[in-house]
């Protein structure tokens, strides 16, 4: 059976992808206490101050209970605010356990998504018909 090159090639990069996103996970839990906030994005302490006053008002605020928030996706959202109120982590656990979460999420849709296409060899499984 002829090997698809676009698919050898797309295979190549998802697995050097999710080995970058490992070694960067490891690097941030690894490293010294400061390292995990010089590496997440802005974002991250956006959904933890949202899920920490989601948890205190009830309602998805920011500015601690005087608007409230939109524009935030809120899979992330609930599940921060869920793992805030069963463990109440401080902020350098806090930061940590978001890190963790995201990468989670991450590999497991990029492993669904390769799993799916390994089984039909096809990186367009999704279409009905491809032509690659």
């Amino acid at each position: 059976m002829k090997k698809n090159p676009v698919f050898v090639s797309w295979s190549v990069i998802s697995l050097m992808a999710i080995a970058k996103l490992l070694v960067f996970d490891l690097t941030i839990l690894l490293g010294p206490d400061r390292l995990p906030v010089q590496f997440v994005p802005d974002d991250t302490h956006y959904y933890l101050q949202l899920a920490k006053n989601f948890v205190k008002f009830r309602y998805w605020t920011f500015d601690a209970d005087l608007s409230v928030a939109s524009g935030f996706h809120p899979l992330p959202a609930y599940l921060l605010a869920l793992i805030y109120k069963i463990f109440r982590p401080d902020a350098g656990t806090f930061v940590i356990i978001d890190v963790v979460s995201d990468s989670f999420l991450t590999l497991l849709f990029a492993g669904w998504v390769w799993v799916k296409s390994f089984s039909q060899r096809n990186i367009c499984f999704f279409y009905k018909s491809s032509n690659l």
